[in-house]
């Protein structure tokens, strides 16, 4: 199987890790984000995904992507500390080459 991941950001409060994780928690894919936001590799990467992973300072949360549910993290790092919304998907890629489409919002 192969997968390969889309990133859309809304707002980088601090500095966010996320993970593509498979069944056995492997790390099949990371990333780490701040603000402004770097360039990723978007080709097809090999694995197949079962886990997201997000983690902000001591905070690590990690959570099945097959239901696209958004994942509220308490972050310290506002300017007044509040509830953030991360979301990890998984589809079926549209696109041919790749088997999966991995969504990443921040």
């Amino acid at each position: 199987m192969s997968f390969r991941v889309e990133r859309y950001y809304n707002a980088i409060p601090c500095t966010v890790e996320y993970n593509i994780l498979d069944a056995s928690y492997n790390v099949l894919y990371g990333q780490t984000v701040t603000n402004p936001p770097g360039s990723y590799n978007t080709s097809c990467q090999s694995g197949t995904p079962a886990w997201g992973e997000i983690i902000v300072g001591s905070t690590q949360i990690r959570f099945p992507i097959d239901c696209c549910c958004p994942i509220e993290v308490w972050l310290t790092c506002l300017p007044s500390p509040s509830f953030h919304p991360f979301r990890i998907c998984m589809i079926a890629d549209p696109n041919p080459g790749c088997d999966y489409l991995v969504t990443v919002e921040i």
